[in-house]
């Protein structure tokens, strides 16, 4: 049903593009959002409409990954370049989960955590 849905409404889309229609227009010229187009150009696909409004609704941003990098980089510095990918995927883990670990009171893994990396424990070749 979403596959001939879709069909449908790519052939609405391209030919309002072929007629240059006053609705094409104003998305074109930024006067509508797309969102705006797929609230109100867009009634006769249902399914299509509820997916895309959730998808452009989204907030694009990139904290969650420049978290994971930051994140990254407090793991394997230069101090602690040793580490095989196994333990770094571990320890990553840890450190990204550390808050969750923190509020169901396990204080103690946490501690724990920031003793070994600040005392090296974590390096590889210390084995």
């Amino acid at each position: 049903k979403i596959a001939e849905e879709y069909t449908a409404w790519r052939i609405f889309a391209l030919n309002e593009r072929d007629s240059a229609s006053a609705r094409y227009k104003r998305l074109l010229s930024g006067k509508k959002t797309i969102i705006q187009y797929w609230e109100s150009d867009c009634h006769s696909f249902s399914m299509l409409k509820q997916i895309a409004l959730k998808i452009f609704s989204i907030v694009p941003s990139t904290s969650k990954s420049e978290r994971c990098f930051s994140t990254f980089e407090f793991c394997h510095s230069k101090l602690q370049n040793k580490l095989s990918s196994e333990r770094i995927h571990k320890l990553l883990y840890i450190k990204i989960n550390e808050k969750q670990l923190k509020s169901d009171g396990d204080q103690e893994i946490s501690d724990c955590l920031q003793d070994n990396i600040s005392e090296g424990f974590f390096c590889d070749s210390d084995k």
